[in-house]
């Protein structure tokens, strides 16, 4: 791992002399160049928003699932969400009315859609724990309206250094899984490259975005 870093900091630092400073957009001061490149990978207000790499990651899934005959609707508008109950001043329960929700993506497989919302979680210090409540989250607010209409719904919950939740593999595999025999694990090994690369670009964005700040 430190020779890749060896060579980017080696090459930056001789073509590009700006790229010297240690400041992120963000204001975070690193003490070297390498810390600024780590901090740079998972920092939401380096000039390469999570809103950025959430979208990398939604069009990668839908181009996959259209280049194997799968259509994909884009932010679905027929599902009806509940209103959330809240109480007045008096203490009476007042339903309030239902914020418009839409998933990310609906993939419309041949014997049930498939339905996921992407999530790119702020870092924290400890890979997974940002996702895991990235999944709780997106399943209270999906599953179940989903599941009313009659499809399957899956987040798809990561974190910008890369960390994937493990109900990525579950997407993949019931998206598979209405495949032909012989496709299944040419989408899945399709679908996890795609994916792959679409979060390593996020981090050279990001990166390029502070450095050439």
């Amino acid at each position: 791992h430190d020779q890749p870093r060896v060579r980017c900091r080696a090459v930056l630092d001789v073509h590009d002399p700006r790229l010297r400073h240690l400041k992120c957009n963000c204001e975070h001061v690193a003490t070297s160049f390498e810390l600024l490149l780590q901090h740079a990978v998972v920092c939401p207000n380096s000039g390469y928003s999570l809103v950025n790499r959430h979208d990398d990651v939604k069009h990668a899934l839908a181009r996959v699932a259209r280049d194997f005959g799968i259509g994909v609707t884009v932010e679905p508008r027929e599902f009806q969400y509940r209103p959330n109950i809240i109480p007045d001043a008096a203490g009476n329960a007042v339903a309030e009315q239902a914020v418009a929700q839409r998933p990310d993506l609906r993939f419309n497989c041949i014997m049930q859609h498939v339905v996921t919302d992407v999530v790119i979680s702020k870092h924290t210090d400890v890979p997974g724990v940002a996702a895991e409540r990235a999944f709780r989250e997106k399943n209270a607010t999906h599953a179940e309206t989903v599941s009313a209409h009659g499809a399957l719904f899956f987040p798809f919950a990561a974190e910008p250094h890369g960390f994937r939740h493990p109900c990525c593999k579950q997407l993949f595999k019931h998206i598979a899984d209405q495949l032909t025999p012989f496709e299944r694990r040419y989408f899945w090994r399709q679908a996890e490259l795609a994916v792959s690369i679409a979060q390593a670009k996020s981090r050279v964005h990001a990166v390029l975005a502070v450095v050439n700040s």
